[in-house]
């Protein structure tokens, strides 16, 4: 979506965008985005081969640029007849996520990933990677043209970045004001979205933790976390909002939160950035994280945060900041995160790839 939307900022007319996709409506997950596609084709029933099939047939597109999780929707396209490019972009590395994916994988469910992923990989004309990080997993373990290779971290629409900030809450009761957004589940005690524990360490420094959920449709265990917030005048759980809104809401806060459950995913966590961090950096936030690789190189090398073991370690970094100049140093790199600055690594990449050039 957030392509979509740069691409059309950047190429108007000359360019034509069809979302292809078999999972929920971007108006469901996130309260826009049809509008930056010029056809949106979802699959209705039949197989999703077929679909790919048809997919490809009607619109006869220069590139096929596949997003993954799970990664076989790339492998259909890469059967289909004749010459068009396929781009495998891996926003999840599946073979990493040692405790599954979806709530139902099993053992063999991760070993289909395996070789999914080795073939979409291998297969494809080229690949996108969002860090550093995947892209060093990929070409390590899988047989790839490495010159076929861009990275393309996450950034923000400059549309979706609130203008007008509402006040503090800390403003109103002098106490830390901390948002989490993204996935949370309570179903795998494994998981890397597994936060309970790490909530309640939260709220024992008496910092409010604002828990700002993905929707319903994608994890069916966020009564967990209501429960929880029921239970501590530290911990609050918010209703789904649609994106612009909730990034609104975020300039309330004071900090981000991007430290996740290392119980069982730690490789995963160790090369993902994920795009909370890009989020509330956006929205003027600091970002609190654990030492996750990536996320904290993105802290570091931008002074967008303070990084800890834990939470107790968070707490004593946050005591001896200096908290105006970090804000300063976050509101200065946030003007760099703009997908529309950017996007012409990308277009470029598309003319090379479309040229015969990569693959």
């Amino acid at each position: 979506m957030r392509y979509a939307k740069a691409l059309k900022h950047a190429l108007g007319t000359d360019i034509s965008i069809t979302l292809a996709h078999a999972g929920r409506d971007l108006k469901t997950l996130y309260g826009y985005g049809e509008e930056y596609f010029d056809q949106i084709l979802k699959k209705d029933g039949g197989s999703l081969s077929s679909f790919v099939s048809n997919a490809v047939n009607e619109t006869r597109p220069d590139i096929v640029h596949s997003h993954n999780a799970p990664d076989h929707m790339t492998i259909m396209a890469l059967k289909q007849p004749g010459d068009v490019p396929v781009i495998h972009d891996t926003h999840e590395v599946l073979s990493v996520h040692h405790s599954g994916f979806f709530s139902g994988d099993d053992p063999v469910s991760m070993k289909r990933y395996g070789r999914q992923e080795r073939l979409a990989n291998e297969l494809s004309h080229a690949r996108i990677y969002p860090t550093e990080g995947i892209r060093e997993y990929i070409q390590h373990r899988y047989a790839v043209n490495e010159r076929n290779d861009l990275v393309f971290p996450n950034y923000m629409s400059r549309k979706h970045i609130p203008e007008s900030a509402e006040p503090k809450l800390s403003e109103r009761d002098d106490e830390i004001h901390i948002a989490y957004v993204g996935c949370v589940t309570s179903l795998l005690k494994t998981s890397h979205y597994y936060l309970v524990d790490v909530f309640k360490e939260i709220a024992k420094h008496r910092w409010h933790i604002h828990i700002h959920p993905t929707t319903d449709l994608i994890t069916s265990s966020n009564r967990t976390y209501r429960m929880l917030a029921s239970k501590s005048r530290f911990i609050h759980y918010h209703r789904h909002m649609d994106r612009k809104m909730l990034l609104r809401k975020l300039k309330r806060y004071d900090y981000g939160w991007a430290g996740l459950n290392r119980a069982r995913n730690r490789e995963h966590l160790e090369m993902a950035l994920p795009n909370k961090v890009v989020e509330y950096v956006a929205c003027g936030l600091p970002v609190l994280a654990f030492p996750h690789s990536e996320i904290r190189q993105f802290i570091e090398n931008n002074h967008v945060g303070i990084v800890g073991k834990d939470v107790d370690d968070l707490a004593k970094h946050l005591a001896s900041v200096d908290i105006c100049e970090l804000k300063s140093s976050v509101e200065k790199y946030g003007q760099g995160v703009v997908i529309e600055k950017k996007i012409w690594r990308l277009i470029d990449f598309y003319t090379q790839v479309a040229a015969g050039q990569s693959g």
